[in-house]
């Protein structure tokens, strides 16, 4: 059948005019849609840089009224040949093979926006996994400075729009969700991109419909054995001991309860017997609460199971943090038949990073890899991280040197998954802006249950960096359950520190900063308190601790060759004046670029930056010391006890008894019977602990 198509509704924008605003600097502004796209060639924009987007001739989209049969003929097209793209009445139409050009989509997109039974009709671009990309009837867009409602609607009406009531995302002050008057995608795309070249405005973008994966693969399951928590070589060709130290971590927290963790993916079964977590939220429409909705979504579930699957409970697996708590946003609607890619809006994301910070979530994960990039999404990331939140991604598994988005982000930790053995998992990525290596090779974790899931089983084995990443992200929550005050930058500097490195010397594309090591990460937040463990001094523990508000005391002979600091003065201080000040900037400055000892702090060799920097940190009088001339730091306290004896001891407010606390001090730390310990630890022996343990390496 021939078809007649209509002018396209597009053109009717071309004579659209509005009055000056006086709140864009006084400067008149008129929406012209033939300056802000060519169809031909179409674009968006993001934060001010022009983005090209590549056409899929061979088909436009279409989003319905009611089902596909009651369509009508859809101008000339048979609604037989319609494919579902399972997202709120959206499907894919073909164009015959004579028609599959630029003019065939603009003439098809302007026909069918304006047939009966349509509520839309839109073009189809090219993703970068290769699916569709489609612009939806909404904009996403946020001010630089949030003019109000009033003007915002009087510019949304004259741009051919309908009126907001409300800002869209409260970590985005002067954000809106604007839903456009057109039923044509063409049309969306050019009001989008003339508010995007408002210079008060930072960002406008579709709120495009796109496809993307779950970074992760199901394995058959197997014999329960969390080698990436505690590996024993457990596995033919493991390594014992290449894990991230999680069950020694575990000595010192689990993870605090009130730690929030958001796993954005296609929903965690909420009823799990084994997952610790929090009601979770459907950000697709379909009123999943949180859960799997269709029975191809089965990547959320054992992503949570990752980082809170429960400990001592007599059944299955565990996560890294096993005591924090997750929350599900469902994000995504999975494909069906199942093949591990989905659907979803833009949107959405945002929204789901919003209402978690909302609950005070500290850290998120996701496990996915986008076909399209977002000026929301990037925005959500961006101002959420600033108030405190760490995110967490996984680099993808093509085994290229390219990181998959939204990992890719600055303000998203990147992580590559390893195998038992310590290298690079086959199927992982690598490259610039990788922040992490950790566990994603037979990883065991939380299925959904009965025979819904992968297997069937409640358990699975899964490999891809969609497990690294939640492990990763679990230790980031053992470290703020053990400090909520820190900064996610602050959060971020513990794990890069604390990382074993696996490549070239420091950070490198291959492994990023190193192997997440949770023990080492906890441990160095107690660091006073373990230069204690390296002295050699007696110590007499005593069980009444009345007198000491719940810390540590001893009694018994002199530590002031205890290595938790000098006995005189303090670091910086190389005048020995017991004050860092001008005469130690004067020694720095003079000694630059040399090997002198003294002006060498950090004992690298040379005086430089570095020294400076301590210098500086450490401006003002030396802290005071005890009797016998010892000072022991900011975060551990100084105890004289009868004038026996001087002690640094990290304080543990709360404790019943000065055993305990001591006890539960040598457990902290991983037992070092063979002398050997990681980077940056030492093994001791001290008279505290029954056994020689591994302690950092002071200063």
């Amino acid at each position: 059948m021939r078809r007649e198509y209509r002018f396209p509704a597009l053109l009717i924008f071309l004579t659209c005019a509005t009055t000056a605003l006086g709140w864009q600097g006084g400067e008149g502004w008129t929406f012209d849609a033939s300056k802000h796209l060519d169809a031909t060639r179409a674009h968006v924009m993001s934060f001010g840089t022009k983005i090209a987007l590549s056409h899929d001739v061979t088909r436009v989209a279409v989003k319905l009224d009611g089902v596909p049969g009651e369509a009508g003929e859809l101008a000339g097209f048979d609604p037989g040949e319609l494919e579902s793209l399972g997202l709120d009445g959206w499907h894919l139409l073909p164009l015959p093979p004579g028609e599959q050009t630029t003019r065939g989509v603009i003439d098809a997109v302007g026909s069918l926006s304006i047939a009966g039974g349509v509520r839309m009709a839109s073009p189809v671009f090219i993703d970068s996994l290769g699916g569709p990309l489609v612009p939806t009837d909404r904009i996403l867009m946020q001010f630089n400075e949030d003019p109000g409602l009033p003007e915002v609607n009087e510019l949304l009406d004259e741009l051919g729009a309908l009126p907001v009531e409300r800002q869209a995302w409260s970590l985005l002050p002067g954000s809106y969700k604007v839903t456009s008057r057109s039923r044509n995608g063409f049309d969306v795309l050019a009001q989008a991109n003339a508010l995007a070249e408002r210079r008060d405005v930072r960002f406008a973008e579709p709120d495009m419909l796109f496809t993307g994966r779950g970074d992760g693969v199901p394995d058959d399951p197997g014999f329960i054995n969390c080698w990436g928590l505690h590996n024993t070589g457990q596995f033919d060709g493991a390594v014992p001991d290449m894990d991230m130290d999680s069950l020694e971590s575990w000595e010192i927290e689990t993870g605090d309860p009130d730690v929030l963790v958001l796993i954005i993916d296609t929903g965690t079964q909420q009823d799990h017997p084994d997952i610790n977590q929090n009601p979770g939220m459907d950000f697709t429409g379909e009123a999943g609460g949180g859960g799997p909705v269709n029975e191809c979504d089965n990547h959320g579930t054992p992503v949570s199971g990752c980082v809170s699957a429960i400990m001592n409970n007599g059944i299955g697996t565990l996560g890294s943090a096993p005591g924090v708590t997750t929350i599900s946003a469902r994000c995504f609607i999975s494909n069906i038949p199942c093949n591990g890619g989905w659907s979803a809006n833009y949107s959405w994301t945002a929204d789901a990073i919003d209402w978690a910070f909302g609950l005070g979530a500290r850290v998120s994960n996701n496990s996915n890899n986008y076909g399209g990039t977002s000026a929301a999404i990037e925005a959500s990331y961006e101002a959420s991280r600033n108030a405190g939140m760490v995110h967490f991604g996984s680099a993808g598994n093509n085994s290229s040197p390219s990181l998959s988005y939204p990992s890719s982000l600055d303000t998203v930790n990147s992580v590559a998954a390893l195998a038992w053995d310590g290298d690079l998992a086959s199927f992982s990525n690598w490259g610039e802006g990788l922040a992490f290596s950790a566990p994603g090779n037979n990883v065991y974790s939380t299925d959904r249950t009965g025979s819904d899931g992968y297997n069937g089983d409640d358990y699975v084995f899964v490999n891809g960096t969609s497990f690294a990443s939640p492990y990763a992200a679990g230790v980031a929550a053992q470290v703020i359950s053990v400090d909520p005050g820190l900064s996610a930058f602050e959060v971020e500097a513990i794990l890069q520190e604390s990382c074993v490195d696996l490549g070239d010397p420091g950070y490198d594309t291959d492994f990023g900063w190193g192997f997440v090591n949770a023990q080492a990460a906890l441990a160095s937040m107690f660091e006073p308190g373990a230069c204690c463990l390296g002295t050699d001094c007696s110590i007499e523990l005593q069980t009444d601790c009345e007198d000491s508000g719940g810390s540590f005391i001893g009694e018994g002979t002199d530590c002031g060759s205890d290595p938790c600091g000098p006995t005189s003065g303090c670091l910086g201080d190389i005048s020995g004046d017991d004050h860092v000040g001008v005469d130690d900037l004067l020694a720095i400055i003079g000694a630059w670029g040399s090997g002198d000892a003294d002006a060498d702090l950090n004992a690298d060799g040379i005086v430089g930056v570095d020294d400076l920097l301590i210098v500086i940190g450490n401006w003002g009088p030396c802290p005071d010391a005890c009797t016998e001339g010892f000072n022991c730091g900011d975060d551990a306290d100084l105890f004289t006890c009868g004038g026996d004896g001087c002690y640094c001891m990290e304080l543990f407010d709360g404790s019943d008894a000065c055993l305990s606390v001591v006890e539960s001090t040598c457990d902290a730390y991983e037992p070092c019977p063979d002398g050997s310990c990681p980077p940056g630890f030492e093994c001791v022996v001290n008279s505290c602990c029954p056994d020689p343990v591994c302690v950092p390496i002071c200063d």
